[in-house]
């Protein structure tokens, strides 16, 4: 897609001109999104009725649902470092917007764009989907990208978060990477963007419903990197499978940006005492450099691991002898461990008379919950079996 020359300059910032934020735009919406346009669509086609329009001041966009918008020019006012919205739309659940803009570049480099505002967000540079989440915070989640000379024509969607009706805003902050990264303030961010996602589940962004499958005949998600200069939608992604135990179940490859389908079904058929599965995403950058992360999800019901976690620890109680000490600090893990499952999607409550009360009060799971639980779940098996045999909590940590 373009923008009319009559309009693009209007709508252009100078990456070479140092950090730029985006104030100026054109925008289109709330319209109904369609079908096509889900959670996990990267491809603008699915989006709009024809794509190589050129946008324009005060005319129609047609969408792939034929539904029809106008495009107005929007002037930012107020800038306000911490968090300027491009525009305040009151959108509904499964309505969205678009925002138009451009950068422009001297020459073929890479750049930092940083994200903010309060909105459920896709993010396209030259009609490449670079980033997809929701965003809470203002100038929080940059995304790096390849810029080519001239100019580069960035949609933003802005639609409202999942179970949220009401304003949604969108921020954006633009700068070169050599510019980002001079001097020691420069180091600073660097060390603080690279060492925060190396090898890490921040290296890529995986694009789910939730982190609770439990329920789900399928998990249905795709893959984007934060860094895209170093990475394209035709790298190739190396993915295994893991249950809650750790063994590979299963293995195959995808690319960046593809829609990916795992049939839970069989898989709960297949290993019925997993809770769990953890995607190893493996993939080699442009650089050479290889890049290891984890995803996991919930797919069974989590209250038998904790059910099974109490159990084991009544039982020890009743044969062995345990020190008053480390009573207090078993029920204190234990508590935590199921205070995890009820902040984040399950209500679970260990009390020290030894009853188990489950209540289903299920909300979304967000971050690593997952990746914390199966881990704080494993090291407190592994405790109660030492203490089994006769070790002293306090010992073993």
């Amino acid at each position: 897609m373009k923008i009319n020359s009559k309009h693009l300059e209007k709508v252009t910032v100078n990456i070479d001109n140092g950090p730029v934020r985006v104030t100026d735009v054109l925008y289109t919406g709330p319209v109904k999104n369609s079908n096509e346009n889900d959670w996990l669509n990267s491809d603008i086609e699915n989006i709009f009725a024809d794509t190589n329009i050129e946008i324009s001041e005060n005319h129609l966009i047609r969408f792939k649902n034929d539904n029809e918008c106008e495009c107005l020019f929007y002037e930012g006012h107020n800038l306000d470092i911490y968090e300027f919205p491009l525009k305040n739309i009151y959108v509904e659940n499964g309505d969205v917007a678009f925002v138009f803009f451009n950068i422009s570049s001297s020459k073929d480099q890479k750049a930092v764009i940083y994200l903010g505002g309060f909105c459920r967000n896709k993010l396209w540079v030259n009609n490449t989907l670079i980033s997809n989440r929701i965003l809470l915070e203002a100038d929080f989640y940059y995304n790096i990208v390849n810029l080519k000379e001239g100019d580069n024509i960035v949609i933003a969607e802005c639609g409202c978060i999942p179970g949220l009706n009401g304003i949604c805003n969108l921020t954006v902050l633009v700068n070169s990477v050599d510019d980002e990264f001079a001097g020691r303030e420069g180091e600073i961010i660097k060390g603080y963007i690279y060492g925060r996602y190396r090898n890490s589940i921040n290296r890529v962004s995986v694009i789910q419903e939730n982190w609770d499958y439990s329920n789900k005949s399928s998990y249905e998600f795709s893959i984007l990197p934060i860094d895209f200069s170093i990475a394209c939608n035709e790298t190739d992604i190396q993915i295994s499978i893991k249950d809650y135990y750790g063994r590979c179940i299963d293995k195959f490859h995808a690319r960046f940006n593809q829609r990916l389908s795992v049939d839970l079904t069989e898989l709960r058929e297949k290993y019925p005492e997993s809770v769990s599965l953890t995607f190893c995403i493996e993939y080699e950058t442009i650089e050479g450099e290889r890049v290891e992360t984890e995803n996991s999800i919930i797919i069974n019901d989590i209250h038998k691991i904790v059910d099974n976690i109490v159990i084991k620890y009544k039982q020890i109680k009743n044969t062995c002898r345990i020190s008053e000490e480390d009573t207090v600090n078993i029920e204190e893990r234990i508590k935590e461990l199921t205070g995890i499952v009820d902040t984040y999607g399950f209500s679970t409550y260990f009390e020290p008379n030894g009853n188990t009360q489950i209540r289903n009060a299920r909300v979304d799971i967000i971050n690593n919950i997952p990746q914390i639980f199966i881990r704080e779940s494993k090291v407190l098996t592994a405790l109660l079996e030492q203490v089994q045999k006769g070790f002293h909590y306090k010992d073993l940590l």
